[in-house]
C-alpha cells in the first residue's frame, strides 16, 4: 500500500494532524496540508442506485446554516449529503435519481414540496417520531392556554367540600375511589388500572361498583384517653415540653395515668401536623411535565403522575377530551393502524380545542405522508442515527472543516 492509499484509508477516520503524527513514526514525513489535499481529490464512493431513502437535515452551523442528507433506508448508508435545504437543491437532486420510489422525510414543509417537485411518483413517508413531537407540541399549547388547575402533589378531594376535616384514613380511600373513576372514564380497563395504580383487581371492582366513595367505620372518631386532657398536651407542646418521659410524667401529676407509648403515638401526629402547616406552598408543575406526562403511554406513567392525572381528568373536561384523544393516537402510532386515522381527525375537530383542531388540520394537509407513515414501516429513525454520526465526524475536524472536506469524510465514513 502507497503513500496515498494509507492516506486515504487512514484518513477518512482521524483528524489530519493526529495522521501525520501517526506516519511520522514510520518515518514518513507529511503535512496535514499534503493529507487534506489528497482527501479533497478523492473520488466520491460509488453506490447502487437508491429506491427508498432518508431525507433530513443537519447544522453546519447551529442556528444559521443547514445541509441536508440523504440516506438509503435499504442499504444502510448515506449516498449523498448536499449543501443547503432548500426545496430547490433537493428537487434537483430527485430529478438526477429517478429510481427513488419512496422518500421518508419530517414535517418540514420544504422537503414536502421538494419531493413533489423532484419524484412527484415517489410515496411521501412522514415520520412516526415527528407526528408525536407536533402533538406534543399541541398540548404545550393546550396548557399554555388553559393552565392545569391541580398544583398540588396530591389534589384535593372532588366529591367532598369536607374532606379537610376527615381523617386521614377516609381522604385516602376518596382519593383512591377519584383516582380510579377518572381512569376508568378514560376507557381503561381493570387490569391496565391494576397495573399502573399497583391496586388490586378486586378492590379496583369494589371501587368502581360502589355508588360513592366507601367510609370507614366510626372507630376513628371514637372517644380516646387522651382526648380530657387535649388542652394540657397542648400547652406542654407549647411550652416546649416535647418527650414522651417529660410528658407522661406531667400527665401522671396531673392524675392522668397514661403509658409513655401512648404519648410518644401523639407526638408523633402533632409533629406531622406541624410539619404540614410548616410546608411551604406546592410547587407548581411546570408545562413541559405536564406535557411529558400526558406523553407517556398510561402503563409508563410514574406513580405521581397517576394521581395528579387522574384527578386533573375527573376535574377538567378539556383536558379529559385532550388526554383521550391522546391515548388513541399514541396507540394509533406504536401499532401503526393507519386505518384509524380519518375517525381521529373527525373526532379531534369536533373536540372543539383550537390546538388539536389545529393539528389535526395539519395532518389532513399532509394526508398522503401522514397515512403512509401510519402505515407502513419506513421512519426516519435511521436517518437520525446518521444525523448523530456526522456530528461525530464534525468533532474530529474541530468544526473547521470546508463543507467539501466535510462531505467528502461522511460519504467515505459509510464505506
Amino acid at each position: 500500500m502507497d503513500l496515498t492509499d494509507r492516506i486515504e484509508d487512514w484518513g477518512w477516520h482521524l483528524s489530519a494532524e493526529a495522521l501525520a503524527r501517526l506516519v511520522l513514526k514510520d518515518g514518513v514525513k507529511v503535512s496535514a496540508t499534503t493529507i487534506l489535499r489528497v482527501l479533497r481529490t478523492a473520488p466520491d464512493p460509488v453506490w447502487e442506485a437508491p429506491r427508498v431513502v432518508g431525507i433530513d437535515d443537519w447544522a453546519l452551523r447551529k442556528g444559521h446554516t443547514y445541509a441536508t442528507v440523504i440516506v438509503d433506508l435499504e442499504r444502510h448508508h448515506i449516498v449523498d449529503v448536499l449543501p443547503d435545504r432548500q426545496p430547490e437543491t433537493v428537487a434537483q437532486w430527485l430529478i438526477a435519481h429517478p429510481g427513488i420510489t419512496v422518500v421518508s422525510r419530517d414535517r418540514a414543509k420544504g422537503y414536502g414540496k421538494a419531493i413533489r417537485d423532484g419524484a412527484p411518483g415517489a410515496r411521501q413517508i412522514a415520520d412516526r417520531w415527528h407526528l408525536l413531537e407536533n402533538l406534543s407540541d399541541a398540548i404545550q399549547d393546550v396548557v399554555t392556554r388553559v393552565p392545569p388547575p391541580i398544583r398540588a402533589p396530591t389534589a384535593p378531594n372532588p366529591l367532598s367540600d369536607s374532606s379537610t376535616s376527615l381523617p386521614r384514613g377516609v381522604m385516602h380511600q376518596q382519593e383512591r375511589y377519584a383516582e380510579i373513576h377518572a381512569l376508568a372514564s378514560a376507557g381503561y380497563r381493570v387490569a391496565e388500572i391494576a397495573r399502573c395504580t399497583g391496586y388490586d383487581r378486586k378492590t379496583i371492582r369494589k371501587y368502581l361498583d360502589a355508588q360513592d366513595a366507601p367510609v370507614t367505620s366510626d372507630r376513628a372518631s371514637s372517644p380516646h384517653m387522651l382526648d380530657t386532657c387535649t388542652p394540657l398536651l397542648e400547652r406542654l407542646w407549647a411550652d416546649g415540653t416535647r418527650t414522651a418521659k417529660a410528658v407522661a410524667a406531667a400527665l401522671h401529676d396531673a392524675g392522668h395515668p397514661v403509658s409513655p407509648s401512648t404519648v410518644t403515638r401523639w407526638l408523633r401526629q402533632r409533629r406531622t401536623q406541624d410539619k404540614t402547616a410548616a410546608s411551604p406552598p406546592r410547587r407548581r408543575i411546570t408545562r413541559r411535565t405536564w406535557v411529558a406526562w400526558f406523553m407517556v403511554p398510561f402503563p409508563a406513567w410514574p406513580r405521581s403522575a397517576t394521581t395528579l392525572l387522574s384527578h386533573l381528568m375527573a376535574a377538567s373536561p378539556v383536558y379529559r377530551q385532550v388526554w383521550t384523544l391522546v391515548h388513541q393516537f399514541h396507540t394509533m402510532v406504536t401499532h401503526r393502524h393507519g386505518q384509524a386515522l380519518a375517525a381521529w381527525i373527525r373526532g379531534a375537530k369536533a373536540s372543539a380545542i383550537p390546538e388539536i383542531v389545529r393539528f389535526a388540520k395539519g395532518l389532513e394537509a399532509d394526508w398522503a405522508a401522514v397515512h403512509a407513515g401510519l402505515t407502513e414501516s419506513w421512519s426516519q429513525g435511521m436517518t437520525e442515527g446518521f444525523n448523530t454520526q456526522i456530528k461525530y465526524l464534525k468533532r474530529v475536524m474541530f468544526g473547521r472543516a470546508d463543507f467539501d472536506l466535510l462531505r467528502a469524510r461522511i460519504l467515505h465514513n459509510q464505506s
